[in-house]
């Protein structure tokens, strides 16, 4: 080999280690870290570090103090050139070491909402509360979104009280794993049974059993004055409000038109939300008055008279009988006084 080969070759092969020494550095942005919220957030807890010179930067700090910079969240985000920065202002020459990744959400342990006194904490503690969906996804706005699908009703329509010792699991970020939420399948209850699995590639990471209080935002129907047992309700003694009630029990009423005409099954005061248990449909005819009877053929309608020989409410069938007759016939209740027969029916034995 000739002295003219060999001096390129070793030129070459001098670049090539020049390279790979200036290369053989890193530092990696995590996606997500976890540090308590009352120290500082260093170069080492938010990226990988390879090669001894970065590795050597890993106590660099680059938030001071977690938990001021949070202003009250759980979380904060480190960018990549919030790392620049810090390297810098610690006289670090971040050039020779290469650099990748976007921004690191960064939970912090420990942490809580500032309080201006106890009794503040503890009437906090008991309240149900909207979750949010700002800021990186937490266990807890998952399990949140579920319910909202399960109850039919956005998510600011929905507040959630959950068992305080669930906070650190709920509070968790999601971080890029596979959060799965299994609710129960009746909307019916003020109470839910929530399974939560937390799956790190193929594998279960986590798994909690939650129990779940839930209340809705609503169109109710109020009680306005105060309606006395067995009375008809009539368009003054109701009104329409939006507020928040529990998500469990009977059926609440949302149109006005339901509850007017019904009948109270129990006193009601006034601020009272309806249920449709605590009303009854009134009685439209009652034993031995004279109904009219609408009678239907296909296309054809007639109409003649008869006397009711039993009681009932809009939709149940009774038995009538006209006058003079010793047959009788069953009809369907449609309106006060008002029964519809259809025709091709087998009369009742005559009796008394």
């Amino acid at each position: 080999m000739t002295q003219r080969t060999i001096i390129p070759l070793l030129t070459l092969a001098l670049m090539s280690m020049l390279v790979r020494h200036a290369h053989a550095d890193s530092i990696t942005l995590r996606p997500g870290a976890a540090v308590p919220a009352d120290r500082p957030v260093t170069v080492g807890d938010v990226a990988m570090l390879v090669g001894e010179h970065a590795q050597s930067h890993a106590g660099v700090v680059v938030v001071p103090h977690a938990g001021e910079a949070a202003l009250g969240r759980v979380w904060i985000e480190v960018s990549l050139k919030d790392l620049r920065d810090a390297l810098q202002d610690a006289g670090v020459n971040p050039a020779p070491i290469a650099m990748s990744g976007s921004s690191c959400v960064v939970r912090l342990l420990g942490s809580a909402e500032p309080v201006t006194h106890e009794s503040t904490k503890d009437e906090a503690a008991e309240e149900a509360r909207v979750v949010l969906d700002e800021g990186p996804a937490t266990i807890r706005l998952r399990v949140a979104q579920a319910l909202s699908r399960l109850y039919g009703v956005p998510l600011d329509d929905l507040r959630l009280l959950f068992d305080e010792r669930d906070n650190e699991f709920l509070d968790q970020l999601e971080l890029g794993r596979r959060v799965v939420v299994m609710t129960g399948t009746s909307a019916n209850s003020a109470k839910q049974g929530v399974n939560v699995r937390i799956y790190t590639g193929e594998s279960v990471d986590q798994a909690c059993a939650l129990g779940v209080s839930i209340e809705l935002r609503r169109d109710t129907i109020v009680v306005a004055s105060d309606v006395a047992r067995k009375s008809a309700i009539t368009p003054n003694d109701v009104t329409v409000r939006r507020m928040w009630v529990e998500g469990g029990g009977a059926a609440l009423l949302t149109d006005v038109s339901d509850a007017i005409g019904a009948v109270a099954r129990t006193d009601l005061k006034a601020g009272t939300v309806i249920r449709a248990n605590q009303l009854e449909s009134p009685i439209l005819v009652r034993r031995g008055a004279l109904v009219r009877v609408q009678c239907l053929n296909g296309g054809i309608a007639l109409q003649m008279q008869a006397r009711a020989r039993g009681s009932g409410k809009k939709g149940e069938v009774i038995e009538v009988r006209r006058e003079g007759s010793a047959n009788s016939f069953m009809a369907r209740i449609d309106g006060d006084n008002s029964v519809v027969l259809e025709l091709g029916g087998t009369p009742l034995a005559s009796g008394n």
